[in-house]
């Protein structure tokens, strides 16, 4: 299944990819550098409690749309929120 990140004002997918999960394809963005600032990860994929233990740790997430987002036990060191 192909899952993506979409930018919340813009609509425009910063990310996508067929990761096994929801919490993968945002490590996998994360790992390789991708600025995700703006994005709304609570879009079409509906996937967003899934984000509980994910590696966020450097993410630029400023300006995302964490709504309702479960992110206990993530790594968001160094994170920008």
């Amino acid at each position: 299944m192909e899952y993506g990140i979409k930018h919340c004002d813009t609509g425009d997918i910063l990310f996508k990819s067929d990761r096994s999960s929801f919490k993968e394809v945002v490590e996998f963005a994360v790992s390789t550098g991708v600025n995700l600032t703006g994005a709304d990860f609570f879009g079409p994929w509906g996937m967003l409690g899934l984000l509980t233990g994910a590696d966020l740790s450097g993410a630029d997430l400023g300006g995302a749309n964490l709504t309702g987002a479960t992110l206990r036990h993530a790594n968001l060191n160094g994170a920008k929120l």
